[in-house]
């Protein structure tokens, strides 16, 4: 698992890229507190979990943050992985089973051919003006 961190705060996790070849048990990716949980499951044959239904919990909208996770399914994506002052942190490859997840900070990405990407993300989703900034492309 890669991890990557804001150049001018070196504590705050920006971005985790997790490799299809880094599959084995369970592995929980990222930090309780986050509001975006994603977790690694390799999954034995007829492995289950018991039922559930999740219930809502009291959300302050002023104090939440889009974020987000890519599941690469078909195809190849490059990725400029940028912090919280849009200084770029690494360029990545991401191919069919790697996921990236963004906690802080921002990204660009851009598919290689024709490529199919799940993409999960914190809600809710307000429209772009509550959701984000652009910063200038290299």
């Amino acid at each position: 698992m890669e991890q990557y961190f804001s150049v001018s705060q070196p504590k705050l996790l920006t971005h985790i890229i997790f490799r299809k070849a880094d599959f084995e048990g369970r592995k929980n990716l990222v930090q309780p507190k986050e509001f975006l949980q994603v977790a690694a499951l390799d999954l034995e044959d007829g492995e289950e979990f018991r039922p559930h239904i999740h219930i809502w919990k009291p959300l302050e909208l002023a104090k939440t943050v889009a974020q987000e996770a890519w599941v690469v399914i078909e195809g190849t994506i490059e990725t400029e992985l940028l912090d919280t002052e849009s200084n770029v942190l690494t360029l990545a490859k991401l191919n069919v089973g790697d996921c990236c997840i963004t906690l802080n900070g921002g990204h660009k990405y851009r598919s290689i051919g024709n490529s199919k990407v799940f993409e999960f993300k914190s809600g809710p989703y307000l429209g772009d003006v509550f959701d984000k900034f652009y910063v200038a492309s290299n």
